[in-house]
């Protein structure tokens, strides 16, 4: 005798590419063992061809149909029990595309900073992750190229946002999925870095030049000012340009003029 004909989906929703296992208690009446039990699956109370096994993966002529697996034991005698079916499992369901979920960026948001992009994999069937399609964004269009999971931070990119896309496949069911983004990533726009300033020191009437350095972390032009200078009409400084970067302030006190200052560049 079968009892407890049952099918399970190992918790996977009832769809196209699910592997369904059939499960059952066997017991005779005369202590024989089992021996020579067949199966047979069912579609909408039809026998499904060469679907003998207890095991049966879902097909898309399984879509909307009802199905049930059928055991019949037997004990290696000429006695042979009756069938016994399992309750109907369905409507099968379509094959559903994988989802990527959680799509993000992490790093810093500087110039020549690596960005990594991560997502999540899930597939209602359970079906392997594939290779998926990458993609990196800037201002919402395509970046050529930038198709991996992580990015390097282009002048290019500097105060825009970035994003990155992922668009799931799976290696079976099915696919490709749905792109998803992840939100804005801006980048942001670093301020130059002024190389320091010792103090510095001069005679009344006299001049000193005062080299200055700097640098910005995006490339971009720069210029020099001063402040700090009391009489600004009268100021006893000025700014000299040599390159972008480099400059003197040259300052040349009056008699008036001895004193301490603090001068801001």
């Amino acid at each position: 005798v079968a009892s407890n004909v049952s099918i399970d989906s190992a918790g996977l929703p009832i769809n196209v590419g699910v592997q369904l296992t059939g499960s059952y208690d066997y017991n005779d009446g005369d202590g024989n063992a089992e021996l020579g039990t067949t199966y047979q699956w069912y579609r909408n109370g039809a026998p499904i061809l060469f679907a003998t096994g207890q095991t049966y993966t879902l097909v898309n002529t399984d879509l909307g149909a009802l199905i049930v697996f059928e055991v019949t034991p037997r004990d290696g005698t000429a006695e042979v029990g009756s069938p016994a079916p399992s309750s109907a499992v369905g409507p099968v369901g379509a094959n559903e595309a994988p989802v990527a979920s959680a799509v993000s960026i992490s790093g810093t948001n500087t110039l020549g900073s690596t960005l990594n992009g991560s997502y999540s994999y899930s597939d209602a069937e359970g079906d392997a992750d594939g290779t998926p399609v990458l993609q990196w964004l800037r201002d919402g269009a395509p970046i050529p190229f930038a198709n991996g999971s992580s990015y390097t931070v282009q002048a290019l990119d500097v105060e825009t946002n970035l994003r990155f896309a992922v668009t799931p496949t799976a290696l079976s069911g099915t696919t490709p999925g749905t792109q998803v983004q992840s939100d804005d990533f801006a980048i942001a726009n670093s301020p130059p870095v002024l190389a320091t300033i010792g103090p510095q020191s001069v005679v009344e009437a006299g001049t000193v030049n005062i080299e200055l350095n700097a640098t910005d972390p995006d490339g971009d032009l720069m210029s020099f000012g001063f402040s700090g200078v009391p009489g600004q009409a009268n100021s006893f400084c000025s700014i000299r340009n040599i390159s972008n970067g480099a400059a003197f302030l040259d300052c040349t006190p009056g008699v008036s003029q001895s004193g301490n200052y603090s001068i801001t560049v």
